[in-house]
């Protein structure tokens, strides 16, 4: 996942407002590598961070802000349904699928074969589908336990953005509200936690986040009132999560359902306010660590540590336990953990990022850039019209277009369907304005 927030070139940001709507928020990509590496561990040793399993909440909050961004950013775009399912399976589905049809092919030579059973569930991102009306649902690999998260982020991608697209930008709050409140109930209800409609919370409060941002900017004296909103949930989650004795073992938590369900709430809201928190306060002095470049590289391999990292430490596991060994030292668990990083940053450099090369082949089809003080032509009206300040003119939409004043004034012409003529016009206006000037002077002159 790649939080970045793609933004036009040429736009402003007017005085006294904060940006926080665009560009690449590098202290989320750091925040993103951090997250990984708190699941590497938490599968490595669960006894080190007995809660790491919350990490995987972070991701779906982050997803949840990303995807949303680049709904209300690029969702009016001509083609912009088929070139997020395109841009989002470059990234996900060429590591995702190399790693089923490697666990595919070893299988025979693994001490835990894999479940054909569970294969086409697995290549189709339903692992858990079956839990929706049955207790259990067919396993593909104990190396693959984990994929159960991204059949949850696939699913999200392919609802959401309709969902948005249909809804609109003002009732985005509402939809979000509403998912994350049933989300919560269906967890209390007994819903595996596994399921997308069990664990959209996360999902959804990072859509309110995107939501509170999708401004071009944020008014000074509005942002010392949102770091208090995302504050007090910071301090709402952590009391829940308390209150829960959420910090605890996953396996004690899961025996209680409602205490596993608010456990997982608190996680989210404190994910909530924290990323809320960052996004505000991106680039200050205090969040200077989230920017250095080691863990900027490590949110870079972020996607490729946490799908190779299960399947290398059972392989490893399990060729210790091969030779005779007892027990997983520590010395045995740090070399798995530097071939995790090591496998991860080789993917990244030699598979993932050819791959996302291809991304360019796919642009979201962007829209002329307006600024605050000058106009911009609106394509979408049969009638040229002109933006003044921001704020449509239906009086200039209504009469002839003055070409002298489009010509001066308006945004790029090549981006209008009839750009072609607009361009002639223009041509033919710089070519005779001399003349007309000396003209209008001699007629003026005569006048007199």
């Amino acid at each position: 996942m790649e939080v970045k927030i793609d933004r036009s070139p040429g736009e402003t940001v007017p005085a006294g407002r904060i940006d926080v709507s665009s560009g690449r928020i590098v202290e989320l990509d750091a925040l993103r590598g951090l997250a990984a590496g708190v699941v590497v561990l938490f599968h490595s040793s669960q006894r080190r961070i007995p809660c790491g399993w919350a990490a995987v909440d972070l991701f779906f909050v982050l997803s949840g802000f990303l995807i949303t961004s680049l709904i209300l950013r690029h969702g009016s775009s001509r083609g912009f349904l088929p070139t997020f399912y395109v841009r989002r399976a470059l990234r996900v589905w060429p590591v995702y699928f190399a790693l089923v049809a490697f666990l595919v092919v070893l299988s025979p030579l693994l001490s835990r074969p894999i479940q054909w059973a569970g294969l086409p569930y697995t290549l189709t991102f339903t692992q858990s589908l079956p839990l929706y009306w049955a207790s259990i649902s067919p396993t593909f690999s104990d190396y693959f336990g984990h994929g159960w998260t991204l059949a949850v982020e696939e699913q999200f991608y392919l609802l959401w953005p309709p969902l948005v697209l249909i809804a609109g930008r003002k009732r985005l709050p509402l939809l979000a509200v509403g998912c994350l409140v049933a989300s919560s109930l269906m967890r209390l209800r007994g819903f595996n936690i596994t399921l997308l409609a069990a664990r959209a919370d996360g999902l959804a409060l990072g859509a309110i986040l995107a939501a509170i941002f999708r401004t071009e900017g944020i008014e000074t004296r509005r942002k010392t009132g949102l770091a208090s909103f995302f504050g007090v949930s910071v301090v709402v989650g952590l009391a829940t999560i308390a209150r829960t004795d959420g910090f605890g073992f996953l396996r004690i938590l899961e025996r209680d359902v409602a205490r596993m369900s608010w456990t997982i709430l608190g996680f989210n809201l404190l994910w909530f306010g924290g990323v809320g928190l960052i996004v505000l306060g991106r680039g200050h002095s205090i969040l200077a660590p989230l920017r250095l470049p080691r863990l900027r590289r490590l949110g870079e391999i972020s996607y490729g540590l946490y799908l190779y990292h299960l399947v290398i430490i059972l392989l490893a596991r399990d060729l210790f336990t091969m030779f005779g060994h007892r027990g997983w030292p520590l010395w045995c668990e740090v070399l798995t953990l530097l071939g995790c990083w090591a496998v991860a940053r080789l993917s990244w450099n030699y598979y993932e990022t050819p791959v996302l090369n291809l991304k360019r082949f796919f642009p979201y089809k962007s829209t002329p850039p307006e600024s605050e003080t000058g106009t911009r032509l609106v394509p979408r009206l049969g009638w040229p019209a002109l933006r003044t300040n921001g704020v449509l003119q239906p009086q200039l939409a209504r009469r002839p277009l003055n070409p002298l004043v489009f010509a001066e004034r308006s945004a790029p012409l090549d981006a209008h369907p009839h750009a072609p003529q607009f361009l002639r016009a223009q041509r033919c206006i710089h070519a005779i304005g001399p003349i007309h000037g000396a003209f209008h002077r001699d007629w003026k002159r005569g006048r007199s």
